[in-house]
């Protein structure tokens, strides 16, 4: 996720014009939304790109939404979607202002339930709401009504963004609007019974007190009796905390005395003692104003505030709302009835309120696992609209289906954008395949080679031997770390390192000489090419000959496969006379680095390295230090981690083809033949390793003469940190190769590529007599008859120009093409356009005749892209038989071919060929630019 938001942040960096709404319309629309997500919220571009910049970073930020820590699941809705309805006094001045100039779905809600709360009441409700500062609102009468009108616009917007309750549960006031989206009250019946129960609420004398109290309601009882009924339990929100209402006097009593014990207790700011003994007066009443309205079912759960369990049938009844006046609202009874089946519970109200109660209860009845997640729509912290786009990103990140067209201005949805694609990560579950196998090799006349790339050796009849591998990037990583000007090689110390492991297999005493020819490109991913290593049969003074080939890996045998290719050949030299060859003089007794050496600055060296093509990658940054001796050059180089260990190689590949680069230091720019030049290596000679799997060692490269300007050659010995002889070079030849043939020699191979090729087409199998009409003739026929039937297959020749204008050809087709396509009587015919001399089919053919052909098949070919079953295109060298023509149509149709071709009375159909090297020309063709003419 991470990843995908760095990738983002890239695009809009790059991308400074790109609407921010756009983008985020395409991200919540045209993105799958995977289990892991994230939102982002901001107000413009800046604070977009800063909190996407942060998620990229894994940094807190406060536009950032993510799942929080101890939330249940990421991305996946697990449980039902509770709506919690708040209670007066949760109302604040101003309370979904915000929401009502930002949704548009918001506002005709709002203005709906105002209009028709308004017929009941003294003032517009939406001006004491949004614009009264005098403390209307808190009076009871429009604190409720403004609630209702907020909990019905906050349910309708929550609904057109497609978030919508499993259940619902109210607080006090809350519980009409519970009730009205569960289908108890239409809108006009809710409005009616809202007006009635404020404004007789509201009429009752001031006074009366209510207080919070941390006790249960069994602990307060004897101090409620003890009062004689003049104060009650008003409310149950949280687990141990109790609510009482009633005459202010003994109200405050109770309170004091439990303050005494040490228990909290806190006071509330109201105007009448709600859910006490003091409502009674309005009972009777309220019950009579309400007494016809339509009362149905609940379609969705609710769960009551008197039972604290699911509604029956009394909630459709004048007698509950009446008791629901008086009784206590046991708010946090319903939340422990819908815990267990719980995944979200939304509050629908002016702040946190209920959230907070209900995080309470969750803490009592789910202590173990999980809890449920609490999001509140508003916050009396953040601007309404921020609050509430906070509110849907973390449903959508708990795996609600979130529609986000609901957060745009004018509702509609701008026009998409293109994004970043998906940012793939790849991960590999099983061990690296290094081509090798475990199998038994013996029962293939084969014997075990301990190596990363090879896994057998086979001795041949003629007294030679083979060694098999294939190149593989999940097994050696450093293969497809090392490039030069842009093209990834096999580094040719891998090819000396191949060749020593010949050399042992076959007894020999090393590598005598070993030239290399075409570079050796690795797989990007997967599976790459097969290597061979050939060793001859030893020639009569011991040497035998040596060769690499490769062979890119398409699994099992074809006869199309490609030749292999040589990329080295050289000779192995005879074995050591004696039990061994003596080994060379031994560096111990020498000071290392020598005094008189001067130390390199590896920023300049690496610099250099830059500049003379080579591009490495962290497996070959292993060179630790530098310096010069004279005219010698010394280094340290160790193996870094990266590439991969040591096990199964003579000497690592890596650190000897870094012991080459501070050669680069003593090639001079001025001895490229070409600008474009790059320094390799192109011969080894007298190859000798001494030590195998060193991991550390130390290097001299000694110049050994001046073969040419365009050559350099350096005598190469590596020892172990103490001195002893691990590896000896008699010199290495550096020449310079030019990037274009260092292409065309080794990533210029398409072996993976493909090309179009003109083979000859199937016979037709049915008779093409009469298959088609031509244009003319047609046009004529519905011109006498525009009745008549169109006929399946008409042709016509390519649209001629005066002089060859290849542009006026365009056109003519252009206006051909549309006509065709605009004529309904044609829609179930299919047009054959003959070029002659449109397109080459075969390398012999030096260039394309007819430049104004050529114009009119690729108009014709795009509009085979939108409507291939319409038009097929047949190119002829000459003027085609009559016979010869209609067997070409009669191809095409039998074949569903979109092109067909004649040459020279031979029906030919395109079909894809594997690429031949750019060089190499294929058995039997000869293959000639069409450029070797003037243009």
């Amino acid at each position: 996720m991470r990843a995908q938001a760095s990738a983002l942040a890239d695009h809009a960096a790059g991308a400074p014009l790109e609407s921010p709404a756009a983008v985020g319309l395409a991200l919540a629309t045209t993105r799958t939304a995977f289990e892991h997500r994230a939102v982002v919220v901001g107000e413009g571009r800046g604070e977009l790109l800063a909190a996407t910049e942060a998620l990229a970073r894994g940094d807190a930020h406060p536009g950032v939404v993510v799942a929080g820590a101890g939330e249940a699941g990421t991305g996946t809705a697990a449980g039902k979607t509770v709506f919690l309805f708040s209670g007066q006094g949760s109302q604040r001045p101003g309370m979904g202002a915000g929401l009502y100039e930002r949704f548009p779905a918001f506002a005709a809600a709002f203005d709906e339930v105002c209009a028709l709360l308004d017929e009941h009441l003294d003032r517009p409700v939406r001006d004491v709401v949004f614009a009264d500062r005098s403390g209307a609102l808190d009076h009871t009468t429009y604190a409720q009504a403004g609630l209702f009108a907020l909990h019905v616009a906050l349910a309708r917007l929550l609904g057109a963004a497609g978030v919508r309750p499993d259940v619902v549960i109210g607080h006090s006031i809350g519980e009409i609007a519970a009730a009205h989206v569960a289908g108890v009250f239409d809108l006009p019946d809710a409005c009616r019974l809202v007006a009635a129960r404020a404004t007789l609420m509201g009429r009752l004398p001031e006074g009366g007190a209510m207080a919070t109290v941390a006790a249960t309601p069994e602990e307060l009882s004897p101090d409620l009796d003890a009062h004689g009924g003049r104060v009650a339990v008003a409310a149950l929100n949280t687990p141990g905390n109790t609510v009482i209402s009633g005459a202010a006097g003994p109200v405050a009593e109770i309170a004091e005395a439990w303050a005494e014990r040490g228990r909290k207790t806190r006071a509330l700011t109201v105007s009448h003692a709600f859910h006490s003994p003091l409502m009674e007066p309005v009972l009777a009443p309220f019950e009579e104003a309400v007494r016809d309205l339509a009362y149905r079912p609940p379609a969705v759960p609710l769960i009551s505030n008197l039972t604290g369990e699911p509604a029956d049938e009394r909630i459709a009844t004048p007698g509950y709302w009446a008791e629901h006046i008086r009784r206590p609202v046991r708010f946090h009874p319903a939340v422990a009835h819908v815990a267990p089946d719980a995944g979200t519970f939304v509050e629908l109200g002016p702040d946190s309120t209920l959230t907070a109660a209900a995080r309470r209860t969750l803490e009592h009845v789910r202590p173990d696992g999980p809890a449920p997640r609490t999001v509140a729509t508003l916050s009396s912290r953040q601007p309404d609209a921020h609050a509430f786009v906070r509110a849907l990103a973390r449903l959508h990140i708990a795996g609600t289906d979130v529609d986000w067209t609901a957060c745009f201005p004018d509702g509609s949805a701008p026009e998409t954008v293109r994004l970043p694609t998906y940012a793939f990560q790849r991960e590999r579950y099983w061990l690296g395949d290094a081509g090798g196998g475990a199998g038994d090799v013996s029962a293939a006349g084969a014997r075990r080679v301990r190596h990363p790339f090879f896994a057998a050796a086979v001795e041949l009849a003629d007294g030679g031997l083979a060694l098999n591998g294939t190149i593989s990037a999940n097994g050696a990583a450093w293969t497809t770390g090392h490039a030069v000007a842009g093209l990834p090689i096999v580094p040719s110390s891998a090819l000396v390192e191949w060749a020593l492991l010949a050399a042992d297999e076959a007894g020999c005493g090393g590598v005598e000489e070993l030239v290399v020819r075409d570079p050796l490109v690795p797989p990007a991913r997967g599976r790459g090419p097969r290597v061979q290593v050939t060793v001859g049969a030893a020639r009569e003074d011991g040497r035998r000959d040596v060769r690499v080939h490769s062979r890119p890996d398409h699994g099992p045998r074809t006869a199309d496969d490609p030749a292999w290719t040589c990329h080295a050949h050289g000779t192995l030299a005879p074995p050591a006379p004696g039990p061994a060859a003596p080994a060379p003089e031994d560096e111990r007794a020498r000071a290392w680095p020598p005094p008189e050496a001067v130390p390199v600055d590896l920023d300049g060296l690496r610099q250099r390295t830059v500049a003379a093509g080579y591009e490495d990658g962290p497996a070959f940054d292993g060179i630790r230090a530098v310096w010069r001796d004279g005219s010698d050059l010394l280094a340290e180089v160790a193996l870094p981690d990266e590439a991969g260990g040591h096990d199964g190689y003579g000497l690592h590949p890596v650190l000897l083809e870094a012991a080459l680069r501070p050669a680069l230091l003593d090639v001079p720019d001025d001895a490229r033949a070409r600008e474009d030049d790059v320094w390799l290596p192109s011969a080894w000679n007298d190859v000798a390793l001494w030590a195998s799997e060193a991991t550390t060692v130390r290097v001299r490269l000694s110049p050994t003469g001046d073969p040419g300007r365009n050559a350099r050659r350096v005598r190469v010995t590596l020892t172990d940190p103490a001195g002893a002889p691990v590896l000896t070079v008699g010199s290495v030849t550096l020449e310079p190769v030019a990037v274009e043939d260092l292409r065309a020699s080794g990533g210029g191979r398409t072996d993976g590529l493909f090309t179009l090729d003109w083979t000859p087409a199937p016979a037709p199998t049915e008779d093409a007599s009469g298959r088609y009409i031509e244009l003319d003739a047609l046009r004529t026929a519905l011109d006498a008859d525009p009745g008549a039937p169109a006929p399946p297959v008409v042709l016509t020749r390519a649209p001629t120009a005066s002089g060859g204008d290849a542009r006026r050809a365009a056109e003519a087709a252009s206006t051909l093409v549309r006509d065709w396509l605009a004529e309904p009587r044609l829609s179930g015919s299919r047009l054959v356009v003959v070029t002659r001399g449109a397109v080459s089919v075969d390398g012999g053919e030096r260039d394309v005749p007819s430049l104004a052909d050529a114009a009119v098949w690729g108009v014709v070919h795009s509009a085979q892209a939108e409507r291939p079953d319409r038009f097929v295109l047949l190119d002829t060298d000459s003027d085609p038989e009559e016979a010869r023509l209609r067997e070409a149509v009669a191809a095409a149709l039998a074949q569903h071919e979109p092109q067909v071709a004649i040459r020279s009375a031979q029906v030919l159909v395109p079909r894809l060929a594997r690429a031949a090297s750019p060089g190499r020309e294929p058995p039997g063709r000869t293959v000639r630019s069409p450029w070797t003419g003037p243009c």
